[in-house]
């Protein structure tokens, strides 16, 4: 018997159980967590049945019991354990990026609910960033968000500037609030953003 546990993301592990005459049983298992402490919610565990590792249906499943042994499923246990610690890792070199402050200041004096959006997804994307990498990124009331030229075209179908939403140019060394709907397409036209 053979089994390898796959982070797919934070509290996401995809077991894959071989046994002996090479057929192999593919099991999510995923568990819900505070995105803000990054602790785990153990009453909260799910179980998908996959036919491959690249499967999209959703199989929910019960009895995982059913699918692969209970050594993979403790082995699955244990990788979403280190999934957080992973997680948590990346968030500190997230922090130590210098636009961190910067943005952590607006979403301090802006953000009134979403804060994950910041604290979790954007540390992290930060983590994986050069500091000189240039980047826009949106902070209002409810949460905020990174862009790359891949996203741009439904960015600018969806909203415009308001009051609500405020984008900002982060150019490898300061972060500045982007004023008006132009200057926004000027800037995703000009910089150089991860997908262009």
């Amino acid at each position: 018997m053979k089994i390898e546990t796959t982070i797919t993301s934070t509290c996401v592990v995809l077991i894959t159980e071989t046994n002996s005459r090479g057929h192999k049983s593919y099991l999510e298992v995923s568990m819900s967590f505070d995105y803000l402490k990054l602790t785990k919610k153990p009453e909260t565990v799910n179980y998908r049945i996959l036919t491959s590792p690249t499967d999209q249906l959703a199989r929910w499943t019960g009895r995982p019991l059913s699918i692969v042994t209970q050594e993979a499923l403790d082995a699955g246990l244990k990788a979403i354990d280190e999934s957080l610690v992973l997680a948590e890792e990346a968030r500190a070199v997230g922090r130590t990026h210098p636009a961190y402050k910067a943005m952590q200041s607006i979403v301090e004096d802006t953000v009134q609910a979403y804060h994950a959006d910041f604290y979790y997804h954007d540390t992290q994307v930060l983590s994986t960033m050069f500091p000189d990498e240039q980047f826009v990124w949106s902070a209002g009331r409810h949460g905020t968000h990174f862009f790359n030229d891949v996203c741009m075209e439904g960015l600018l179908r969806r909203c415009s500037l308001n009051a609500e939403l405020a984008f900002y140019f982060w150019d490898g060394e300061t972060l500045r609030l982007i004023a008006s709907q132009i200057e926004l397409m000027d800037t995703f036209r000009s910089a150089k953003l991860r997908g262009k």
